[in-house]
């Protein structure tokens, strides 16, 4: 992730007495203790502007964890981030109105910063029981302007999301479960880059099969084909027993996405026992805990994929 701050942002932000706010504790704990970030402040990029700036000293910003630059020209670097890598930037007034409209950066003014990192953290920091079905209804994600305009990627951990399907056969058992949770998260406009995680090889039910097996995969593409839009692009992933590792265990049940993640430990259903010990619970970039996860869990993606090379079904 990138930070990028303007002179006049940074300026009235470093000459505060103690931060209070919501907004302001988030911005301390970012620029001290965030790992895997690149800090961007605009200035002239001299070595002894880089040796003096009072944002790099103040919180020792520097390694290759915490990387610190000086920008001559932030909005124009702005603009050149690539689209697959999220950008917060700060400032006291945005010249360039076109950056409103791309998806990987979120702008922040002196004027509105406060109100939507409140608003951001209300969206998707939470957690509730799951007491019954209708306790699903309290996740209301896809409702998020945040998650509307800036979601890039959603990935789903979720090996068992198809297991009525697998079990079945039936179609019905596809498009329900998954559609009962996904549209609660983002709406299907939304869903720029999809990515999900499944098993096949755990269902006989004594009809296992190349046939059968080919039907299934086949049937899940046409069926995430039909409800993505065309522009957008997705990955079926397969865990099966082929590609599993005793070096990589996906047990716990994840949706995480380059601005939030999502962890349920009985799995992504609307179907349970009429008593269980699970809970939804979800943490944002705007939390160092869900910054923390969401790095952890693309990094474990990655080198599963590198290392394993499962078979991938993709548009």
């Amino acid at each position: 992730m990138k930070v990028f701050f303007s002179k006049e942002f940074l300026s009235a932000f470093l000459s505060k007495p103690s931060y209070i706010s919501v907004a302001d504790q988030f911005l301390d704990s970012l620029l001290n203790s965030y790992s895997e970030i690149e800090i961007i402040q605009e200035g002239t990029n001299t070595t002894e502007e880089f040796s003096k700036s009072e944002l790099r000293l103040r919180y020792g910003i520097s390694g290759d964890s915490r990387k610190f630059i000086l920008s001559e020209n932030i909005e124009k670097d702005l603009a050149c981030t690539p689209e697959n890598q999220l950008s917060l930037f700060f400032t006291a007034e945005t010249i360039d109105k076109s950056l409103l409209k791309m998806a990987n950066i979120i702008v922040f003014t002196i004027s509105d910063y406060e109100e939507k990192i409140i608003q951001f953290k209300r969206d998707l920091s939470f957690g509730f029981i799951l007491n019954s079905q209708k306790d699903w209804d309290k996740l209301k994600i896809a409702n998020s302007s945040l998650v509307k305009n800036h979601l890039e990627k959603l990935t789903v951990l979720d090996p068992y999301i198809f297991a009525d399907y697998y079990k079945s056969g039936k179609v019905e058992n596809l498009e329900r479960p998954f559609l009962f949770i996904i549209n609660k998260i983002a709406e299907e406009e939304s869903l720029r880059n999809l990515e999900v995680f499944t098993i096949t090889e755990e269902f006989d039910n004594n009809r296992r099969s190349n046939i059968s097996y080919a039907r299934d995969i086949r049937a899940i593409i046409d069926f995430l084909d039909e409800i993505l839009p065309a522009e957008s692009s997705f990955k079926v992933i397969d865990n099966g027993k082929v590609n599993r590792s005793s070096k990589f265990d996906f047990h716990d049940r994840n949706i995480f996405s380059n601005l939030f993640i999502l962890k349920v430990g009985i799995g992504f259903t609307e179907k349970y026992n009429d008593y269980t010990n699970s809970e939804v619970e979800c943490y944002s970039i705007f939390d160092k805990w869900g910054h923390d996860l969401i790095r952890h869990r693309k990094r474990m993606v990655s080198k599963y994929l590198q290392t394993m090379r499962p078979q991938i079904y993709s548009r």
